[in-house]
Order: structure tokens, then sequence, then C-alpha cells
């Protein structure tokens, strides 16, 4: 009986100890749980969620509008994609930003205000960016120029300029030229809420014959006034419709798998359509091993890319020779039927920039960042002149309608022209 007491007393001790030690288990849990909600909420209160502001371009160098159909802002059903602006819901209306100070706030978003203290403004009326009388100073922005375009006022960008523009607010309407060739260098872009930037439109769109561009000029950050680092792009608030004309056979495969070495690339089909002004681009094709590919925690995996890129800048006047310069220092031509590579013109020491056919076909020319311009025979691909023009990189070169004269846009702002025998 001793014994039999002693374990019941033994277990009624137990039984207590275990009720002891899951109160203080549920009390710390308790406790735990409560640090945890206000640590949450306070966070919540000083740190809100602040998704980043979704550019439409941003960093990205230049993109051509005959290749994009792009929109942002209110969907139309018949507009095809949609890209939503900063913070803009999911129906895509336009959203709200009111400014306060430096900056433009929405419910989501401090956005830096570049032009807050603008320089040049369109005046009510508007007109095209180029005409001096479209402006209220009397002249077309520069390069130091902080430039908006007010509610009301209507803008037609109508001009090629490689001047970087440091900011542009559009509250009004900035509309690109259809018709001819454009280009806006820009840092900054924001499209507010009552703005709109139109690129060709559904119905009239950026001709095939001719590129608009709008390039995000490399400049540095400014994080004092730009601390989440929105810069260097543009920001949607508004309406931005881009309509370019389609680009047929954009992606062509190769007939047979390209290999190191080849000098010849037959395509799976003939093309058309293609002119000058559109880039080639050949992928990287290999099959990567783990130490080829780029590997954070690996500093010896490093990806090497083995692509090349192309403009097509000539093509022949029979239109059955195509040719483009090339970043290996070499021009080449193309059969435009077969797609097959022809020959590569070696001979520059840099960058290929441009190449030129003769009105006649029997020659053409190439300019190269390393200065020269080069005289090659069409038919036999030897080279018959070097042309130094002591101007920096040559960018362009063109023939005269009658073949004998030859000219060379170079870096330094000049133009050079050889007469031809």
């Amino acid at each position: 009986m001793k014994h039999s007491k002693r374990r019941r007393s033994v277990r009624r001790v137990g039984v207590r100890t275990h009720t002891f030690f899951y109160s203080l288990f549920f009390l710390t849990f308790m406790i735990a749980f409560l640090l945890f909600s206000f640590v949450f909420l306070f966070t919540l209160k000083v740190f809100p969620d602040k998704p980043h502001v979704s550019t439409l371009f941003s960093n990205m160098g230049q993109f051509h509008v005959p290749f994009l159909k792009v929109i942002a802002g209110p969907p139309e059903s018949s507009m095809g994609n949609e890209i939503h602006a900063p913070g803009a819901p999911l129906n895509g209306q336009v959203i709200s930003a009111s400014a306060q100070g430096s900056f433009f706030v929405t419910d989501t978003d401090h956005l830096p205000n570049f032009c807050a203290s603008p320089t040049i403004k369109s005046k009510p009326a508007g007109g095209l960016w180029s005409n001096p009388a479209t402006w209220d100073l009397g002249r077309v922005p520069n390069g130091n120029d902080l430039v908006e375009i007010p509610a009301g006022s209507n803008v037609t960008y109508d001009q090629v300029s490689d001047v970087t523009i440091p900011c542009v607010n559009v509250n009004g309407s900035l509309m690109f030229s259809t018709n001819a060739s454009t280009r806006l260098k820009v840092s900054n872009m924001l499209v507010l809420p009552s703005g709109y930037l139109e690129i060709g439109k559904e119905g009239f769109p950026v001709d095939p014959a001719v590129s608009a561009e709008i390039i995000i000029a490399d400049t540095p950050l400014n994080t004092a006034i730009d601390p989440e680092q929105y810069g260097t792009s543009i920001l949607g608030l508004g309406k931005v419709r881009i309509f370019g004309a389609v680009k047929n056979q954009t992606f062509m495969r190769l007939a047979t798998e390209p290999r190191a070495g080849d000098t010849t690339l037959l395509l799976s089909q003939a093309v058309s359509g293609w002119k000058i002004g559109d880039r080639l681009i050949l992928p990287d094709t290999r099959d990567l091993k783990d130490a080829e590919r780029d590997d954070p925690n690996n500093i010896n995996a490093v990806y090497h890319p083995q692509w090349e890129e192309m403009f097509i800048t000539g093509i022949s006047p029979d239109g059955k020779t195509l040719a483009t310069a090339s970043g290996d220092n070499t021009a080449k031509l193309w059969d435009v039927a077969t797609g097959q590579l022809l020959a590569s013109l070696r001979g520059h020491k840099h960058f290929v920039r441009s190449v030129a056919f003769a009105p006649d076909g029997k020659s053409l020319a190439t300019g190269s960042t390393d200065g020269t311009v080069k005289v090659w025979d069409a038919a036999t691909r030897l080279e018959l002149a070097s042309l130094e023009g002591n101007k920096g990189e040559i960018w362009r070169v063109r023939f005269a309608p009658d073949g004998k004269t030859l000219a060379a846009a170079c870096q330094h702002p000049a133009v050079i022209l050889w007469e031809l025998e």
C-alpha cells in the first residue's frame, strides 16, 4: 500500500509539473506574438509598401518605333498590348498625382520632378518643336534647357537631334511626326496625368520608310533629388501611344547550325522587306556548362557572350545584295534571296559604322570609327581606295546620285567630300 500511495503521489506531482510548464510555454508564446504584431504594425506605419515605379523605357539606349506597338494608360480593345504606368490600377485608368515641391506624389510613389523649374515652355498654341515661334523664349530648346509642355499645348516633334535634353515634362501633348525620321535624346521624360505622348496612332502609324527614336541618355543619377533612382527613364502617369509599321520576319531560323569559323550562313527561307537601318542579331547558341554561366557565388563562373550584332546599311541597286556594317571591323555582303553570306570586307582597324553602294552598283564605300573611308569593287570585293578625313570617327557615307562624289559625315561636326574618278 505504501508503494502504491507513493506511486500515486509521484503521479500527481508530475501532472502539476506538466501543467506548470504548459502554462509557462503558452505565456511565452503570447508575449512573443504580441511583440511580433507590434513590430509588424510599426514597420507598416514607418515603411509603407512602395512598389518600384514601372518605367516604360529605362537606360535602354534607343528604340525604333516601327518595331513597337506599346500602350500605357486606358486600354482600348483594338489597340493591342498594354503597359501600365507607375502605380496605375489594373483597369488601366490614368492615375492622379499631386505636385509637392520637387516631387509628384501618387498613392504609391514619390516621383522626382526633374523639371520643377523649367527654363523654357511651349506656348499655348503649340506647334512644331523645330519652330522657334512654338516656344516662349523664341528659340528651340537646347542642351541646357528644362522643357515643359503645359496643359493645353500641343507640340509636334519633327527633327533629328543628338543634343541631350536634361528633362521634358509633358502636361499637354507631345506627338512625333510619322512621315519623317525623328530622334529625341533626353535624360528624363515625365508624362503627367494630363499629358499625352504619341508616336504614331492607330490608322496612322509611323511610316515604314522612316524611324522615330527616343534615346534615353546615359547620364549620372542625381541621388540627392532622386534617392530611389527613378531617373534616366520615361515615367508615364498619363497616356502613351506608340504605333509603328508592322515588321515581318523579325525572327528567322538558319537552315543549318552555325559553327565557329563559318563564313556562310544559310537562312531556312528567303526574306523580304528587310531594309537599310534594320538590325541583325546572331545570338549565342552554345550549350553552356555551369562554369560558363554567371554565378554570384563563383567569381570564376562568368558568362562571356558570343553573339554578333549588325545593321543593314546598304542594299545594291538591283536589290540582290545586302550590305551590313559589323562590330568585328568588317562589312559583310549577303545574298538577299538565300540569306547566304557572300563576303566579308576586311581592312578597317575598328568598327564599321556605315556602308553605301554606288548608284551603278559596281562599287561600295565603308566608313569606320578608325577614321577612314574605303572604296571596294562590288564584284571582286577588292579594296580600291582608302580615304582619310582627319576629322575623327566616320559615321555615315553616301554617294552622290551621279556616283562621282562621295560624302562622309564625321564625329567632329564636318562633312568631307571626295571626287571619284
